[in-house]
């Protein structure tokens, strides 16, 4: 990531757990149990603060997308940015699509009122948010426990695709995110989700965002990224010649 930015003229910045400072104390509260959320949410802070101090130009991109081609994956022409998610899934003995857009990748432009919109809709989405708290029987006492309610996806692609889908934003279509059914036939043989995958596909991918997070809920585990990582770095042509 650091040679894409200096490829393109950005200044580099890699930000770890510092980045939930930018959360307020009520938000952070809120969130904490359920960093995925806080993290979307603190990212829309953190460029905005950029934007403010001066940037022209922001960029956000994950830690876990790799980018092919760094010559040739150059940002659209417009003030707002998000990257398109085809994802592919299990139902039953079939195969089902879904079309969205993530913020694994994001650009905004100073002066676009996209970004303090999206901050906006999230910030009061969580500030409507209350734990349920649901009794649990135990003895003659019954004990309160906290019901988690915040989908990880919340403020993220649910979203961004809800409001993409109501006013239309601007996609960089190329950068995309590899579900980890496409990912585990990329290890091996291309098969049906790697169809599906690139039947929903505008133009072949030039960054992808690798869902480190399957590795975590065991979709796919740190080996299998660390692998799909040396493969695709070795052999782009894996993935772009799909689409």
């Amino acid at each position: 990531m650091r040679r894409w930015a200096s490829v393109h003229g950005f200044d580099y910045q890699f930000l770890g757990d510092e980045l939930f400072a930018e959360l307020s104390p009520e938000l952070w509260a809120k969130t904490r149990k359920q960093p995925v959320v806080a993290a979307d949410l603190a990212r829309l802070l953190m460029l905005e603060k950029l934007l403010a101090e001066g940037a022209e130009r922001v960029v956000w991109i994950d830690a876990d997308v790799l980018v092919l081609d760094a010559e040739t994956f150059a940002l659209k022409d417009a003030d707002a940015l998000f990257g398109r998610e085809v994802w592919v899934q299990r139902s039953g003995s079939r195969l089902k699509t879904y079309r969205k857009i993530h913020n694994a990748f994001m650009a905004f432009r100073a002066g676009d009122p996209v970004l303090p919109f999206y901050r906006f809709s999230a910030e009061r989405i969580l500030r409507a948010y209350e734990p349920i708290a649901a009794g649990e029987a135990s003895g003659e006492n019954e004990v309160l426990r906290e019901v988690p309610t915040l989908p990880p996806q919340l403020i993220g692609p649910k979203l961004l695709t809800h409001l993409h889908n109501a006013i239309g934003f601007d996609v960089q279509e190329n950068a995309a995110m590899l579900p980890p059914l496409v990912s585990r036939e990329l290890l091996t043989e291309p098969g049906a989700a790697c169809a599906a995958f690139a039947a929903e596909s505008a133009v072949a991918p030039l960054a992808v965002n690798l869902c480190g997070s399957a590795a975590a809920s065991g979709e796919l585990d740190h080996d299998d990224v660390s692998r799909l990582v040396a493969r695709l770095a070795a052999e782009p042509e894996r993935l772009t010649t799909l689409c």
